[in-house]
């Protein structure tokens, strides 16, 4: 059995506050006093410029103590980590408003990545994190999204279930490779495939699938503002990227359409849990890294 350890922390702050406190703004420098003689302008100077030294020191105070109350959100994550039984790699998930952590040019996200050194993961395209979505996979007609490493596995998983499929994928992901992907896909499997390259920039922001019934979406595209046209209700859209604001969109534009993502899992799977809670992806015996 493949067993991950899902950790959930719940981190009170949003962009511009710290559990509820609103986050020092650094001051800044006085201007050049502009009316009044020559003394009186150099007092005025000299008080603006004492006073913006005041400002920089309890800014920089308050800095040091937002730094520190980081450090050890840090330490006791990893420490609960431990404790629930982490043994391996860790990998980090920022799910909702907790992005802004990973945002180096808000002062708590660059504080923040100084003392995280746990890595964002990155593996949803990977065949062993589809598999959990796989259950949610609805035949037999399906559209194919870009492209991804274990594509080939994916097919080789589905093909049974198809009778249609449409891939979409921009031009410049048009190569020999993925051209032999689909003559191989349809030697082995008496289907061929209806490929649409895209030649926009941001092609997935105008695409149109044909009309008719439901279809399954698997999607790699890492667009957010994807678009489908008229998608028939009771279809299943896939989102092999995870994408908040894409899940945000699709249930938006298309309410009667199954929204499925492995952080869309993870998150309801935490609801109502317990630190240590142990989710499998799969039936082998291959190990996966921890996650937080």
């Amino acid at each position: 059995m493949e067993d991950y350890l899902l950790l959930k922390v719940e981190v009170g702050a949003e962009r511009g506050k710290w559990f509820g406190a609103l986050l020092p703004a650094e001051p800044k420098p006085p201007e050049e006093p502009g009316a009044g003689g020559w003394f009186k302008r150099r007092r005025m100077r000299r008080a603006a410029q004492k006073e913006y030294r005041r400002q920089m020191q309890e800014y920089g105070q308050a800095v040091l103590e937002l730094e520190s109350a980081l450090g050890r959100m840090a330490g006791e994550i990893q420490e609960t980590a431990e404790r629930a039984g982490a043994r391996e790699e860790l990998f980090c998930v920022y799910d909702g408003e907790a992005g802004f952590l990973k945002d180096e040019n808000t002062l708590t996200g660059k504080l923040w990545q100084a003392c995280w050194n746990i890595p964002e993961f990155e593996g949803y395209p990977r065949f062993r994190w589809m598999k959990p979505l796989l259950q949610k996979a609805r035949g037999p007609y399906f559209v194919l999204l870009g492209v991804s490493p274990d594509l080939p596995m994916l097919l080789d998983q589905c093909a049974r279930s198809m009778k249609s499929l449409c891939w979409y994928l921009p031009e410049e992901q048009w190569t020999e490779e993925t051209e032999e992907l689909a003559e191989e896909f349809y030697i082995e499997n008496g289907l061929a495939i209806a490929v649409y390259p895209l030649g926009n920039r941001r092609p997935y922001r105008a695409l149109r699938f044909p009309a008719g019934g439901s279809v399954c979406v698997f999607d790699f595209s890492q667009e957010e503002k994807v678009s489908a046209g008229e998608l028939a209700p009771g279809s299943v859209w896939l989102d092999f990227s995870s994408m908040e604001e894409k899940e945000r969109r699709i249930r938006r534009l298309f309410p009667g359409v199954g929204y499925e993502s492995l952080k869309m899992r993870w998150r309801q799977a935490q609801a109502g849990s317990q630190i240590g809670t142990n989710f499998s992806t799969s039936d082998n015996s291959e190990s996966f890294p921890e996650f937080l």
